[in-house]
């Protein structure tokens, strides 16, 4: 995109997709939700960072229609995570609760995240041209979602757990 100055023929679903998974998983791992989760607060943090960029570079690449639509959806997904926060905080539940609702939306954004990539099958299967899905890049998804999976094994996370054995399950059927 950057080097053409065009969006050519990407959406910017999985970035819109992922952002909004990182920042439900940011939310997810605050203590207020669920304690000592320092590192999926930090990694979903830088995450949500980079997909900012990738989505800042969509919006200097993209024009028009294409561009007012991107915004539209990240206004809504701004909107989604604020209405999330606001309800579960003021629902009077336990922690272990709150955890549990969070936690399984957040399963659900993050298999959303899993899937928008592989949307990207369809134009591979169609054009018979990988250039839009390069291997290194399903590899290291792979390789993603097999350490988060081991680490949710530490101390063991469910909601974790689920999100990332998913990924890989699905990312097997790529190869």
């Amino acid at each position: 995109m950057w080097k053409k100055k065009s969006v050519e023929k990407f959406s910017v679903m999985p970035y819109l997709s992922l952002f909004l998974s990182c920042m439900l998983w940011m939310f997810y791992a605050l203590p207020i939700v669920k304690p000592h989760k320092t590192p999926v607060l930090t990694i979903n943090t830088a995450g949500a960072a980079i997909e900012l960029g990738y989505i800042f570079v969509y919006f200097l690449c993209s024009t028009g229609t294409t561009r007012v639509r991107a915004m539209l959806l990240l206004v809504l997904e701004l909107i989604f995570v604020a209405a999330v926060v606001v309800v579960v905080l003021s629902i009077h539940i336990t922690r272990e609760r709150r955890a549990t609702v969070i936690g399984i939306i957040c399963i659900v954004a993050r298999m959303l995240a899993y899937i928008a990539p592989l949307s990207i099958l369809g134009t591979v299967i169609r054009t018979k041209s990988v250039e839009y899905m390069p291997l290194h890049l399903s590899i290291v998804y792979f390789f993603n979602g097999l350490s988060w999976t081991l680490y949710s094994f530490i101390d063991f996370d469910a909601n974790i757990l689920v999100s990332r054995a998913s990924f890989i399950i699905s990312n097997l059927f790529c190869f």
